[in-house]
């Protein structure tokens, strides 16, 4: 990369330790999937990582909201974690914030299949509980198509950029989903660049890794020439970008 006096480099990584491979690269580097939280890295990289945590504060406040207008006692919260890191790490997030009443279960493939028995199971933890889906969008449809059988009503469903997908909806079609709330940071994007990327196959609506690759991009290129108008609209503070988070429901399966 030196050698061919590249201009920037956008590096896919995921795993902290693999950054170090990138200590003899001098030119500007882009990490789409990390941000810079516990990560000491030299000055030329660039974090565009979702920031998961604020995130689910951001959904948590929803409930302390709901809670304190209604003079309610603080109600139970659920996290059902998807057996990957990733479902992990969302898991261990919800539970650092020290909900008063906490229950959570790793979810398996075999278990999502079966979910329906499991809630007949745990009637009583669901009665008006706070349930983080930690799982990924196939997962989740089983989940939410199954939620319904129990005689215990919960309060709210609520999950991270995980779920910010379409096909969530075509699986949950003809369930109740009023009460699903989900925390998106993909703002809206100029209707050339989605075309474009439509055309690569690279989905900047609902791929939060496209779209912040995409961010990536129109930062080095601003920052390359005066004469270029930027397309995105995030900012970046200590070499990382800064998300807005905005809560979606789901309304008569849109």
């Amino acid at each position: 990369i030196n050698d061919e006096r590249f201009h920037f480099v956008i590096a896919i990584l995921s795993n902290k330790d693999s950054i170090s491979a990138l200590d003899s690269i001098d030119v500007p580097i882009y990490i789409p999937t990390m941000t810079n939280k516990d990560i000491k890295a030299r000055s030329n990289i660039v974090f565009g990582g979702i920031d998961y945590e604020s995130q689910i504060n951001v959904l948590m406040s929803k409930i302390d909201e709901d809670n304190s207008n209604n003079n309610k006692k603080p109600s139970a919260v659920i996290s059902y974690n998807d057996d990957s890191s990733l479902g992990s790490y969302l898991g261990e997030i919800v539970k650092s914030l020290n909900p008063p009443i906490f229950f959570e279960e790793v979810i398996t493939n075999k278990i999502a299949a079966n979910f329906s028995k499991n809630i007949q199971a745990n009637q009583d933890i669901l009665s008006n509980s706070n349930i983080f889906l930690n799982t990924p969008v196939v997962k989740s449809g089983l989940l939410l198509s199954q939620l319904d059988v129990s005689n215990k009503k919960f309060s709210k469903i609520l999950s991270t950029q995980v779920n910010y997908n379409p096909a969530l909806l075509s699986l949950v079609r003809g369930n109740n989903t009023s009460n699903v709330i989900i925390a998106n940071s993909i703002s809206k994007t100029e209707q050339k660049l989605v075309e474009y990327g439509m055309l690569l196959s690279s989905d900047l609506q609902y791929d939060w890794v496209n779209y912040s690759t995409a961010l990536g991009m129109d930062l080095f290129l601003n920052n390359m020439s005066n004469d270029f108008s930027r397309y995105f609209v995030e900012s970046f503070s200590r070499n990382q970008a800064i998300y807005n988070i905005n809560l979606y429901k789901i309304e008569n399966g849109t």
